[in-house]
């Protein structure tokens, strides 16, 4: 799924999957641009800073949702599955 602000100016954004799991991929980022997972109310859950223009990033702990990724200026809305493990399944 790709979505762009503005196709002249803004680079393409591409995640997957979608829905996602526990974690979910980004390519076209901005190199030391930071990038925001927000929660449904507009509130900051998540940010990472990248070094590439690709990044997995970690949904473990954010509850099941949809999500908007801020990543510069281009956004794209994802609905995020998250699966856990039961404290008992873990040795």
């Amino acid at each position: 799924m790709t979505e762009t602000a503005d196709a002249t100016t803004a680079p393409l954004l591409e995640l997957w999957p979608n829905p996602a799991h526990g974690s979910v991929r980004l390519r076209g980022l901005a190199p030391a641009n930071p990038v925001q997972l927000l929660d449904a109310t507009g509130r900051t859950v998540l940010t990472v800073s990248t070094a590439t223009e690709m990044a997995d990033v970690s949904l473990v702990g954010l509850a099941p949702g949809i999500y908007t990724v801020r990543a510069g200026s281009a956004t794209r809305r994802f609905g995020s599955r998250v699966s856990r493990a039961s404290a008992a399944g873990c040795a």
